[in-house]
């Protein structure tokens, strides 16, 4: 393997987003070849057309082993136009395997870079030819339903060319801190960035075109499961958590249907799940705790309202905790006694000065109580009375 050059590699990812993760994600080969001539980045499709492994492409020049020899002139005039300066074309070729194989591919060419400035490096896109061509010879091959092959790659280079915010955005996309993933309509992935394939423990190059569901059986017919198929049923967006058994993960997951498929961002909330079951169960103790105490106890929100009253406050008022909760009760006492709990109220909201006071309170026209309050401000503002 010859020297790459490895500061135009992260120049082409950072500023045209040419990603490990984008550039496996393209569903033909594509080498990139910098401005001298060398092979600095191929994807494992160009690999598996030409059989060759990166490390025996990467930092190789003209003439490459993939040329057959008959055609060494043909392609030397050819690459010698492409490093002459901005171009996009395409033409049929002929490729030699490693394994001494010829085949036929459909090559497009194109300068990176913009136009008024040279050329950063060439991106070369292979087509495959092997299931579109019959009758193939080494020599000569037709030039047979190409129009819609050829239609594909210049529109698709001229987001190169023309739209680099969108590879940007690619490289966006790695730096998210959640897990983003992208479905096509047969389930099968065609985005996946790092982030994703931390959470989920797998390769994102591994994944590109595979079944989520072939890939993941366990969780079909689960909640993830379900809530994917409804997004698509109904194209609205879902937003739910949901435990992975396998890795021992909450996951709260954003599905997004779209005319494509369905992307969907999900992040790791197994520590925020714990805090909040600790809390539940925290509180439950409180509860516990409040409720066994003998004398009432209520808790109020800065407009007196009722938010908590322990089982002793209902027993000795007669009163129902779903009947109370939320209410000021001004419903249920005297009305001369009313005006004179709320002004107590207000005093110590407005000072935050503990307030301790012997109080008579008259609940549904009953026989009325005298009552110590002990009033305090709180992050919510608590009462705590005693008969």
């Amino acid at each position: 393997m010859g020297k790459i050059n490895r500061e135009l590699v992260e120049k082409l990812r950072l500023l045209y987003g040419f990603s490990d993760t984008y550039i496996e994600s393209i569903k033909d080969g594509l080498v990139i070849i910098d401005a001298d001539g060398h092979i600095i980045i191929a994807n494992d499709i160009f690999c598996n057309i030409t059989g060759y492994a990166k490390k025996q492409l990467l930092g190789i020049s003209a003439p490459f082993p993939f040329w057959p020899p008959e055609f060494h002139n043909d392609y030397k005039r050819i690459y010698d136009k492409m490093l002459d300066g901005n171009l996009k074309f395409g033409f049929e070729a002929v490729y030699l395997c490693k394994d001494n194989i010829r085949i036929p591919v459909y090559l497009f060419i194109s300068s990176i870079g913009k136009k008024e400035e040279t050329s950063l490096a060439y991106l070369v896109l292979v087509k495959d030819l092997r299931n579109e061509k019959d009758n193939f010879t080494s020599k000569s091959f037709p030039n047979k339903e190409l129009h819609s092959v050829l239609n594909y790659k210049k529109g698709y280079l001229d987001l190169i060319d023309e739209n680099r915010i969108k590879f940007q955005l690619g490289t966006a996309l790695e730096l998210i801190s959640d897990g983003l993933v992208s479905f096509d309509k047969n389930w099968c992935y065609t985005f996946i960035n790092k982030r994703a394939g931390e959470l989920i423990g797998k390769d994102p190059r591994a994944l590109l075109g595979k079944n989520v569901w072939t890939e993941f059986p366990d969780v079909v017919g689960k909640k993830s499961y379900n809530a994917f198929y409804k997004a698509v049923k109904t194209k609205e967006t879902q937003k739910f958590r949901d435990y992975y058994e396998a890795l021992d993960i909450w996951f709260e997951i954003r599905v997004y249907p779209h005319s494509e498929g369905l992307t969907l961002y999900f992040s790791d909330v197994s520590e925020q799940k714990k805090i909040e079951e600790l809390l539940v169960e925290s509180e439950k103790n409180l509860d516990n705790i409040i409720n066994n105490i003998g004398d009432p106890v209520f808790v109020k929100d800065d407009e007196s309202r009722l938010v908590f009253v322990n089982n002793t406050f209902c027993e000795v008022f007669n009163l129902s905790k779903s009947d109370i909760i939320g209410t000021t009760l001004e419903d249920y006492v005297a009305p001369e006694e009313r005006m004179s709990f709320l002004n107590i109220d207000k005093r110590v909201l407005d000072t935050g000065v503990e307030n301790i006071n012997i109080e008579k309170l008259t609940v549904k026209e009953g026989k009325p109580k005298i009552i110590s309050t002990k009033k305090i401000d709180s992050l919510i503002p608590m009462e705590i009375n005693s008969l």
